[in-house]
């Protein structure tokens, strides 16, 4: 995969870096002495860093003039310090189409956020969840036909709703039950534990099979989502 873009907010000399482009090859930041050339550069090694050590810590990297600004966010909101945008090679999209179904992503691109708060990343990123149940429908040795609720189902948790409805399930069915509810194992448990997931926790699953592929560990965000201010 491909860094294409950052943005850099409220990491020690930087308030807003605007979004500035990476290009293949080279790139240079230029600027003036404490202007935040190593700045930019520290937020975006702490994106993913070799050094588990090396976090966002706001006492210590948050802007001092910008404290009451810091004090006044909610003690559980996460405050973003950097929004990176990648995009997926061909191998990485093969990957994920080979076990998500041709179509599964919209597009290459997804965004990364990390900021103060938290240890988790959000992942942005644009997907055709129709697509993906179709793909995984596919996959199983039923008739459709006499079960219409699988038929109709247009998300993961409707699938699942409607794989777990299923009288006297054959294997491909128990096996698929068992993929989908396995992906929220991939980090940790999901936010709730319910026997029939809410359509925001099998995305969550959805999300950490495709950031499985991608390499990385990260809380998924909503589908297709803003990067949280």
């Amino acid at each position: 995969m491909q860094l294409l873009r950052a943005h850099i907010r409220n990491y020690r000399s930087v308030e807003d870096s605007g979004e500035f482009a990476i290009k293949p090859g080279v790139t240079c930041l230029v600027g003036k002495n404490e202007s935040g050339k190593t700045a930019d550069l520290q937020a975006l090694y702490r994106l993913n860093p070799v050094d588990s050590s090396a976090v966002f810590d706001e006492v210590i990297d948050f802007p001092s003039r910008l404290t009451k600004q810091r004090k006044l966010a909610a003690e559980d909101k996460v405050i973003p310090v950097v929004t990176a945008a990648f995009a997926l090679d061909g191998t990485e999209i093969a990957a994920i189409e080979d076990d998500l179904g041709a179509g599964a992503l919209t597009s290459p691109e997804f965004t990364v956020t990390a900021g103060y708060r938290s240890s988790d990343r959000t992942y942005g990123l644009s997907v055709d969840e129709p697509a993906i149940v179709r793909h995984l429908a596919s996959r199983l040795d039923l008739a459709l036909d006499g079960h219409p609720a699988l038929g109709a189902a247009a998300t993961v948790a409707d699938f699942l709703t409607a794989l777990q409805d299923v009288n006297e399930p054959p294997p491909s069915v128990t096996a698929m039950i068992g993929k989908i509810t396995s992906w929220r194992e991939q980090r940790g448990q999901a936010p709730h534990h319910r026997p029939v997931p809410s359509p925001a926790t099998a995305r969550i699953r959805l999300l950490r099979r495709l950031r499985h592929h991608a390499g990385d560990r990260v809380h998924p965000g909503p589908h297709r989502p803003p990067c949280p201010a």
